[in-house]
């Protein structure tokens, strides 16, 4: 169900987050607080640093292969998991 959901989202629109009081530095570029960030489920669900070189395939082996840290870093990845 984790790789279903990792692969085909629920949504399909941004998710969007205001920026922390006091801001924040991201890919070296300073956001004020207050400012909108968004980001489509499917490219942090598609992330090769978190999911594997194949993050583009549907595998759900992934998550029973995985070491226990490395799965928790992809359960803490996966957008909409509650």
């Amino acid at each position: 169900m984790k790789e279903a959901m990792r692969c085909h989202p629920g949504v399909s629109y941004p998710l969007e987050r205001l920026v922390p009081k006091g801001g924040v530095d991201l890919c070296g570029v300073h956001l004020k607080a207050g400012t909108n960030v968004a980001v489509n489920p499917i490219v942090v669900h598609h992330d090769t640093a978190v999911f594997g070189p194949d993050a583009h395939i549907f595998r759900p082996e992934r998550w029973l292969e995985a070491d226990p840290e490395q799965i928790k870093a992809m359960y803490r990845t996966l957008l909409g998991k509650d």
